[in-house]
């Protein structure tokens, strides 16, 4: 029997998600909705803005 003690490293904890205030809606002037805590957007997903993501190798289409 061994006079020592095996200590394993269990590695580090997980971070803690990222939260936002509580009590925050939507800035659209017509909705109510209230928005998660950990949501970072400003509006929920029926007014937030479009984003169009980059695709690498193909020219942006713009709309004259």
């Amino acid at each position: 029997m061994s006079r020592y003690i095996n200590a394993y490293n269990l590695g580090r904890l997980p971070r803690k998600s990222k939260t936002y205030s509580d009590d925050r809606t939507c800035n659209d002037n017509s909705c109510s909705t209230i928005i998660s805590k950990y949501n970072k957007s400003d509006f929920c997903n029926n007014h937030k803005p479009i984003k169009y993501p980059r695709v690498r190798g193909k020219p942006l289409n713009t709309e004259d």
